[in-house]
């Protein structure tokens, strides 16, 4: 049933009979469209410079964190690879319980020790004379 077809008193009070939109509403849904359009262009914009800047952020990060890697000895590198793989910061592993943290430094010296000496865990064939 046809909304302007129902009987009078089964319309809410306030109801008018339209025979469709005016220009006036025309013109208020054309200037909240237009706001709209505008806000999206806005907000567009908005992600775009928020993206370019994430982006070089993230340039500047690994570029800072690839300078502090060249700076490092090489002793340094293989204690943060090691800290890095096992998913330890320098900070973490210092709140970590003494014991645990002994087991890792004693852990991480072997490590150095062994590839500063520039062997794999294999055995060196004995030096020729």
């Amino acid at each position: 049933m046809n909304i302007t077809t129902k009987p009078p008193e089964l319309l809410p009070s306030n109801f008018e009979y339209s025979t469709g939109p005016t220009a006036s509403d025309n013109r208020v849904f054309a200037d909240m469209l237009a706001q709209q359009i505008s806000q999206t262009a806005a907000d567009r914009t908005e992600q775009a410079r928020q993206s370019t800047t994430d982006t070089q952020d993230a340039k500047s990060n690994t570029r800072e964190a690839l300078m502090r890697m060249l700076e490092m000895t090489p002793a340094e590198r293989i204690r943060y690879s090691l800290l890095h793989k096992m998913g330890l910061t320098e900070a973490e592993l210092l709140n970590l319980p003494p014991d645990v943290r002994m087991k890792i430094e004693a852990m991480i010296k072997e490590e150095v020790e062994r590839q500063l000496a520039g062997t794999d865990g294999e055995p060196q064939p004995p030096a020729s004379t």
